[in-house]
């Protein structure tokens, strides 16, 4: 008769068992690490016709915010962004502000930035990091 007992017992747990592990949910997927940025690369990121046309285009688009006008503010804001392997412009992040509207008035005008070069690692296109100042000059 005790072994009957012992029968059934082991049977319903090895029951239970498998009942407690199915309730157990499944693990979380693994996120995909984020694609490498690179500070310094084999060959350097540029805009496409060279640093005095990108320049002349911030020159050209750059609006002063009135409130810095107003106030007198001068200076540079230096902006840190990622330049992509299609060579647009991403992750925008101001490093070194000058306040009054200036730091997203140099933000916007870097957002409609022309295209780079991307940088380049053992020959194949590679995602960047830049830092970019953008002098605001009331004199200009």
């Amino acid at each position: 008769m005790k072994k009957q007992y012992y029968f059934l017992l082991a049977f319903l747990l090895l029951g239970l068992s498998q009942f407690a592990l199915a309730q157990v949910p499944p693990p979380p997927p693994v996120k995909p690490a984020p694609p490498l940025v690179v500070a310094f690369t084999e060959t350097k990121a540029q805009p496409v016709g060279g640093f005095n046309n990108f320049y002349r285009f911030i020159h050209q688009n750059l609006r002063y915010p009135d409130l810095a006008y107003n106030l007198g503010v001068e200076g540079r804001v230096y902006v840190e962004f990622v330049v992509e392997k299609d060579g647009s412009l991403s992750q925008f992040e101001v490093v070194k502000r000058l306040g009054s509207g200036c730091d997203e008035e140099a933000v916007r005008v870097l957002r409609t930035s022309p295209r780079w070069a991307p940088g380049t690692q053992a020959g194949r296109k590679i995602r960047s990091k830049f830092v970019i100042p953008v002098r605001f000059d009331i004199r200009r």
